[in-house]
C-alpha cells in the first residue's frame, strides 16, 4: 500500500482519530485503548504507517508545538566537555557532582565550577548512576567490578568481582547504554548486572551474601517492600525475590513481539504496594508487589516507554521514545491527567523542582533531525511548557549517532545537572522564584 502524500495525513488523520476519541474504547486507561477503534483510524494508520509517530503529535497536538509562554531564566553556570566521551546519569549531592565516564574514570566536581575534588580511575566504562550514601559512593563498570568508594576522598573502601559469564556490552544501537543502580539497605548492598545476575553483598566488606539467576541481563535498579527485592531482566521478567535469602518469591513474565521489545532499561517505579514500568511493547503498567498481579496498563501507541517513571503527589510522570509525549498519570487508577509533546525523545527519569518535571530529550542521526535537544520543563498541574535549553545537532558519524540527554537530569537547591551524549556536562542556575 502506497503512503499518503505529507500535505494530506494531517487532515485525514484528523479525521479519523475524531472517530476514535469519540469511541468508548478511547476512554479506557487499559492496553484496550485501540483495540476497538472504528474502522477509518485503522484505513488511514495503515496507508501513512510510515510516518506514524509524526502525525501523532500533529494530531494530538494541532499540528503545533505547545507554546512555553513566559519562560523563567535559567543560567548557564558552565559546560565541561570530557574529551568527547560521555558521561554516566550524575548524582549531585550537597553540592558535589559525582558522575562516571567512558574515559574509566569516577569524579567528584564541584557544581559551581566543575572544579574536580577528586577522581577515581577503573579499567572499564562508566555508564550507571552512582548510588550516593552519607559517607560512601557505589557505581558499577564495565571492568565487571562494583566499587564502594569513601566519599570525601575518593579512596577504596572495596570493589567486588562479577563473574565473568553473561555478557557486560553495551549496544548504542538499541540504546542499551545503562548499568544498574545498586541500593543500600539494612547493612546489604543489592544490584543487577550484564552477566543475567542479581546480587547482594555485605555493606562493611563487600562480601557475597547471595546471588540470583535471573532469564538475562538485568539493567535496571532494585525496589524493596515488604521484605522483597524486585528487580527485572531482559525478557522481560520482574522478579520479587526475598531480600535476606536470595530465593524467589514470584515472577511475573511478558510475552514482546521481538527482541528489541524484551530490553527492558527503564527501572521499576515502587508506589506504597504497587510497582510501575515502562516496557518496549509501547505499554506502561502497574503490578501489585504481593503476587505480581496487572492492575492497570496505558498504551503509547507502539511507541517505546523506556523512561523511568517519576512519582509526585500520587501523580506519576512518564515520558517516551518515537512518540515524543510525557504524561501525567494517577498512580492508583491510570488515568491520565494531562499528555504534552515535547519535540523529543524522552528517555530518562525527569527531576521534580518545586511545581516542575524536568525531563531530558533526545534522538539520533540519521532520522532525527527534527526532534529537540536537551532539556524541557513542564508545569506538574497542566504540562505547560515553561523552559527549554536547545542543545544542537552534532556532526553524524557513522550509520548512528546519539543525541542530546538520553539520561537523567538531577536538581539540588536550585542547579540543574545533566550530560549529553556528546560528552558535555552542564549546569544550570534555575530561577529563584
Amino acid at each position: 500500500m502506497q503512503c499518503l502524500p505529507l500535505s494530506m495525513v494531517g487532515s485525514v488523520l484528523r479525521v479519523a482519530l475524531f472517530d476514535l476519541s469519540t469511541s468508548p474504547a478511547f476512554e479506557q486507561s487499559t492496553t484496550d485503548h485501540f483495540h476497538s477503534a472504528p474502522l477509518s483510524f485503522w484505513i488511514v494508520l495503515m496507508s501513512c504507517r510510515s510516518h506514524f509517530f509524526t502525525f501523532l503529535l500533529l494530531v494530538f497536538v494541532g499540528g503545533t508545538f505547545p507554546s512555553s509562554g513566559d519562560a523563567e531564566e535559567w543560567k548557564l553556570l558552565w559546560k565541561h566537555n570530557n574529551h568527547s566521551t560521555a558521561y554516566s546519569d550524575p548524582a549531585l549531592v550537597e553540592g558535589v557532582i559525582y558522575v562516571g565516564s567512558e574515559d574509566h574514570h569516577f569524579y567528584a566536581l564541584h557544581a559551581k565550577d566543575h572544579q574536580v575534588i577528586w577522581s577515581f580511575p577503573t579499567q572499564g566504562q562508566i555508564h550507571g548512576e552512582p548510588l550516593v550514601t552519607q559517607e560512601h559512593v557505589y557505581f558499577e563498570s564495565d571492568d565487571r567490578k562494583l566499587y564502594k568508594l569513601h566519599r570525601d576522598s575518593g579512596k577504596l573502601a572495596w570493589s567486588f568481582e562479577i563473574e565473568p559469564s553473561g555478557s557486560v556490552r553495551h549496544d548504542y544501537v538499541f540504546f542499551n547504554k545503562t548499568s544498574s543502580k545498586p541500593a543500600v539497605k539494612d547493612g546489604k548492598v543489592y544490584f543487577g548486572t550484564g552477566n543475567h545476575r542479581a546480587y547482594c553483598l555485605n555493606d562493611a566488606d563487600g562480601t557475597l551474601l547471595w546471588s540470583f539467576q535471573a532469564a538475562d541481563r538485568i539493567r535496571t535498579d532494585p525496589v524493596f517492600h515488604d521484605g522483597n527485592v524486585y528487580f527485572v531482566s531482559f525478557g522481560p521478567v520482574l522478579y520479587a525475590i526475598n531480600a535476606e535469602t536470595g530465593t524467589q518469591t514470584w515472577k511475573k513474565k511478558l510475552k514482546p513481539r521481538n527482541f528489541h521489545e524484551g530490553m527492558v532499561l527503564n527501572s521499576p517505579v515502587l508506589f506504597e504496594d504497587m510497582i510501575m514500568m515502562g516496557f518496549r511493547n509501547g505499554n506502561l503498567q502497574c503490578f501489585d508487589t504481593k503476587f505480581g498481579d496487572l492492575l492497570w496498563s496505558l498504551y503509547y501507541g507502539g511507541s517505546w516507554v523506556d523512561a523511568m517513571g517519576l512519582v509526585v503527589d500520587d501523580k506519576l510522570y512518564v515520558g517516551s521514545s518515537d512518540a515524543c509525549i510525557v504524561r501525567c498519570i494517577d498512580v492508583r487508577t491510570g488515568r491520565i491527567h494531562w499528555e504534552r509533546s515535547v519535540g523529543g525523545r524522552t528517555f530518562g527519569q525527569p527531576a521534580a523542582w518545586k511545581d516542575k518535571v524536568i525531563f531530558g530529550r533526545s534522538g539520533a542521526l540519521p532520522g532525527n533531525s527534527n526532534l529537540e535537544s536537551g532539556i524541557v520543563a513542564l508545569n506538574t498541574s497542566d504540562g505547560k511548557i515553561v523552559q527549554e535549553i536547545k542543545l544542537p545537532l552534532p556532526q553524524q558519524e557513522g550509520p548512528f549517532t546519539p543525541f542530546g540527554v538520553l539520561g537523567d537530569p538531577v536538581v539540588e537547591d536550585g542547579i540543574l545537572c545533566f550530560a549529553d551524549e556528546e560528552g558535555n556536562l552542564y549546569a544550570y542556575q534555575l530561577n529563584p522564584s
